[in-house]
């Protein structure tokens, strides 16, 4: 009974596969409506999966239908095109509703071989749920034969399975709570300007809840980009920001401090937000929390002490008092040298 269980689970894969490969294999649609579906799984598709499609007058507009594609992931789209003819072509990502998401030119000779990439990373707010869209060629003139390779990976914010750091307080991640025997790290990923215009994905929120045990804490947060992106972070409490920096050169480390009065053992609700802050060089970043708690023993270690015990105001208050005698020692002189002198020249004078 097993042995059978298996053998038509075995089947159905088996089918499930040729079928997938038959989609792939299927001509380009004329229109969105025609267009055959592509299923994107974490992983790499090409299509067609042997050989190369065919754009010409004959066939002016090739579309495919994409249906998978979700906040937390980004889709890299490789065009291998071989000019046949000299020519001009166009590649574009639509979403379903029909807004074009990425466009790239294609120029092509006799004989020509090159390779066009294209991004796209989603914010949470423009992809929202999964949803399908449509990659589509259109044909000017010439000839070209082309090939597809659709590359899905994820890009999750804070941990695997949490999507995407939504670009508002509303669809912001909760971190888990700050306090200083835990420290926070997380990482996150920002899109750049070309992986999708307005609809990628280019500023992540966070809420964090912070627990300080002693009234002079300092919360402490270090966000420090893996490439060459430049960003910008924020600290708010509720609508208040209350701490601003930003990288003063590309792939430069933004460093937060906030000290304050704070009652110990309470609870304090932060907001953080990174900004990709030139859209350009997208890629991950590294979020780094923690609490600097006062160290007295430190403080008193770094007195300076004088010799014999004094303390420093004991000798601060000598050094002033000896200064003091020797102005009011200075002025008596002074005082007596005159009056000495008008005396001699007095007696010196009726002398005659």
């Amino acid at each position: 009974m097993r042995s059978g269980l298996a053998i038509l689970l075995t089947v159905f894969v088996i089918l499930t596969m040729i079928m997938a490969q038959a989609a792939l294999c299927q001509e380009p649609g004329e229109s969105f409506e025609k267009a055959p579906l592509i299923k994107l799984i974490p992983g790499e598709v090409a299509a067609p999966e042997s050989g190369y499609y065919i754009l010409n007058a004959t066939r002016s507009q090739h579309c495919f239908k994409l249906d998978g594609l979700q906040p937390g992931y980004r889709l890299t789209i490789e065009l291998e095109a071989l000019g046949v003819e000299q020519g001009r072509a166009v590649i574009s990502l639509y979403k379903e509703s029909g807004e074009l998401v990425s466009q790239r030119k294609i120029q092509y000779g006799s004989g020509t071989s090159e390779k066009i990439i294209m991004r796209y990373q989603p914010s949470l707010e423009s992809a929202g749920e999964p949803q399908i869209h449509y990659l589509a060629l259109g044909w000017y003139s010439g000839s070209l034969r082309y090939g597809l390779r659709l590359i899905l990976e994820a890009v999750e914010d804070y941990a695997p399975g949490m999507g995407d750091a939504g670009s508002g307080p509303d669809s912001a991640i909760r971190l888990p709570d700050l306090s200083p025997e835990k420290p926070v790290e997380l990482r996150g990923y920002l899109a750049s300007v070309d992986d999708g215009g307005d609809f990628a994905d280019h500023v992540d929120y966070y809420l964090i809840r912070v627990r300080f045990n002693s009234s002079k804490s300092i919360l402490k947060i270090m966000v420090k980009p893996l490439g060459e992106m430049r960003i910008s972070t924020s600290l708010y409490m509720g609508d208040r920001r209350i701490a601003y920096g930003s990288s003063r050169e590309p792939g430069g480390e933004v460093k937060l401090e906030v000290s304050g009065q704070w009652s110990p053992g309470e609870d304090y609700a932060y907001t953080i937000r990174v900004d990709n802050l030139a859209e350009r060089g997208g890629g991950a970043y590294e979020i780094r929390a923690w609490i600097e708690e006062p160290n007295a023993t430190e403080s008193q270690a770094t007195q300076i002490r004088p010799p014999g015990g004094l303390s420093e105001q004991t000798l601060t208050m000598i050094i002033m008092a000896g200064a003091a005698s020797l102005i009011a020692v200075s002025i008596l002189m002074i005082f007596l040298r005159r009056k000495r002198l008008y005396r001699v020249e007095e007696v010196g004078w009726w002398g005659y």
